[in-house]
């Protein structure tokens, strides 16, 4: 065995000497592992981001969605100030009684993300941060012992996420930067915990330091769950093999890098806090009354936190990207109803702008890595941290474990929308279907795995069949729906649309459906060419990383579909002056503008000329 294991090591150091010396390497595996086919790669992922998002590269167009253009009206009042007087604007005077802005400012200090905002007049800086997201998962999976077919799968997995998509859709730009740094996050991380020295820790802290600078804490916690769940056996051997100067060498190091981090993110981390207490973020900055049931409130309250919160039916959206239907935003036509569309829609959620899709071939390889790469011990951490994270996503509809974070963990109460961390769990995910693809292409197949294999190929399947026979006894409507039209036309006609609903929806899921089977089938296939040791797995390798390719891609391109407009356009629509405004304007007493109530939280359309008492900020004031 010893010296099986020697002659292994010194073919792979032959290989390894023979493909930095320049010499032809003997099989598509070795190619593939070489520097220059990764920098390959990296071209091609750029070039297919480019592609992607032609409206924004080449046509001029940007994100058509909600925030985005709500944002415009929000904070047009400070970029005028910064315009005439050439300074940053610290407080915005249109929203609400008027409301700081100098927490919304980008951190000063240099750093890369600095270099894209200036670049950013050459290529949009969505392409960049995408680009850099690609590179990131490639190298994560390099850095943790995986074949480069492995890095390619979950390069293209992570930046073709449909939800990431809908992040830049929608507007929420923060968040999409603050998923970027993750991979460059663990893979430093990692390497402190390894190595324990100087280079290291600088880089972890430079990591770390970049993605604060984002400003979204909610991805930022879910990190640090992530550090502590990898990190966690690490340093506990640390102590039970007694290496005291190990230990304390890593424990010296990590506190020179949060320091460090502390140092650099201080401009945006400080004056965020400084003024969180006064934001609904914070609690009961200012009691009116004393003696209300709520003075010792902190952060939101749990209800209102919650609402976002998912459900056990829910979880099929992550391998089947229609089970309910898509998004708020979409519709089914109806031929009984003369082509009217109907909300397709039908979950518990109050409303959603995004699929939460993580690919099915994703969730299958990940389901491989964690079976047969369970002894691994970053496997097995990185598998709990999964579970841990699906059960957080319930809020609500897992009440005890979200009120134990909710009540008794630091500064969890701040945040909202429980299903966030689904981020969380879709990278684990491609983190775990590396390592199972990994071993596809490795591990030779002896009885005991292959019938293992199939087990878990044939179940998996199955499981994915089944909305096809239980389709038909799910409720196919959204809660509150039979009783809104039961209001307008009476019951016997509600419960006639609502047949009519559930008749189209079913039809949606079943299709849905039959696509991820069919998925399943094609990739199920290339892995069963693997088990098989065909001779040609890196062949079958790179083809299933083309289904995981198409299959993400084909979803988020959909979903992109007609999500771009012209900005100056829309603001020129949305905002144009009318009769009311310049009525309004005539007036140069101190006042300010009720919107109608009906809007008053929300729109963004009054605070574009006036000062309103109204507004919509996830961190407004309190009252």
């Amino acid at each position: 065995m010893a010296k099986s294991r020697k002659k292994t090591a010194q073919q792979s150091k032959s290989n390894s000497a023979e493909i930095l010396q320049g010499k032809s390497p003997s099989t598509l595996s070795e190619t593939l592992n070489e520097n220059r086919t990764a920098l390959i790669f990296f071209g091609v992922v750029f070039l297919a981001i480019i592609i992607l998002y032609k409206p924004i590269v080449f046509d001029g167009l940007d994100s058509s969605g909600s925030d985005v253009i709500s944002n415009i009206g929000n904070t047009k009042a400070a970029k005028d100030f910064e315009k005439q007087l050439g300074e940053r604007s610290l407080w915005n005077p249109n929203m609400f009684s008027g409301m700081p802005y100098y927490h919304r400012h980008n951190a000063a200090s240099w750093s890369i993300d600095t270099i894209i905002n200036k670049i950013d007049p050459l290529l949009d800086w969505r392409i960049w941060y995408l680009w850099l997201g690609a590179i990131g998962m490639f190298l994560l999976m390099r850095y943790l012992g995986l074949s480069a077919i492995s890095g390619m799968m979950a390069a293209f997995a992570f930046i073709l996420l449909p939800h990431s998509h809908a992040l830049i859709v929608v507007g929420h730009f923060s968040k999409l930067r603050a998923l970027v740094w993750m991979p460059y996050i663990m893979i430093t991380f990692l390497m402190l915990l390894r190595r324990r020295d100087l280079l290291s820790m600088l880089l972890f802290a430079a990591a770390f330091a970049l993605q604060l600078r984002t400003q979204h804490y909610q991805i930022v916690f879910y990190t640090m769950l992530l550090m502590a769940f990898i990190g966690f056996w690490p340093y506990l051997k640390l102590l039970i093999d007694k290496k005291t100067g190990d230990f304390l060498k890593f424990n010296g190091l990590f506190i020179g890098a949060i320091a460090l981090v502390v140092l650099i993110v201080a401009q945006p981390l400080f004056v965020t806090g400084d003024y969180t207490p006064y934001s609904t973020r914070g609690g009961n900055a200012v009691n009116i009354f004393e003696d209300i049931s709520q003075q010792d409130k902190k952060g939101v309250g749990f209800d209102y936190a919650t609402n976002w919160s998912y459900t056990l039916a829910e979880f099929w959206n992550l391998v089947i990207p229609k089970f309910h239907g898509g998004t708020s935003d979409e519709g089914i036509r109806v031929p009984q109803l003369n082509n009217q569309q109907i909300p397709a829609y039908w979950g518990d959620l109050p409303f959603t702008q995004s699929y939460e899709y993580m690919g099915v071939l994703v969730a299958l390889l990940a389901l491989l890595g964690i079976i047969f790469c369970w002894k691994d011990t970053l496997v097995r951490s990185i598998s709990l941290l999964t579970l841990m994270a699906l059960l957080l996503s319930l809020g609500k509809h897992f009440a005890p474990l979200y009120k134990l974070f909710f009540y008794y963990l630091p500064y969890f109460d701040k945040f909202r929308v429980p299903m966030m961390i689904l981020t969380l769990v879709s990278f684990n995910a491609i983190v775990l279907a590396g390592y199972g693809l990994n071993y596809l292409l490795t591990t030779d197949w002896d009885a005991a795995k292959t019938k293992n294999f199939y087990l878990i190929l044939g179940g998996f399947a199955l499981l994915m069949a089944s909305p096809l026979l239980f389709g038909g006894s799910l409720s196919l409507s959204s809660a509150n729906e039979f009783a809104q039209y039961a209001q307008r036309f009476g019951e016997q006609q509600a419960q006639q649309l609502i047949d009519i609903f559930r008749e189209a929806r079913l039809e949606v899921l079943r299709e849905s459906t039959m696509r991820t089977l069919f998925i399943v089938l094609l990739g199920g296939a290339c892995m069963w060419m693997m088990v098989r040791n065909s001779g040609k797995n890196a062949v079958w390798g790179l083809a299933l990383v083309l289904l995981v390719t198409v299959d993400l891609g084909w979803i988020s391109i959909n979903y992109l579909d007609g999500k771009f407009v012209d900005l100056k356009r829309e603001e020129q629509q949305r905002y144009g002056m009318n009769a009311i405004d310049r009525l309004i304007l005539q007036d140069k007493s101190m006042f300010r503008v009720v919107p109608p109530l009906r809007v008053l939280a929300s729109d963004s359309r009054w605070q574009y000329y006036h000062q309103s008492i109204g507004g919509y900020s996830p961190a407004k004031p309190q009252v």
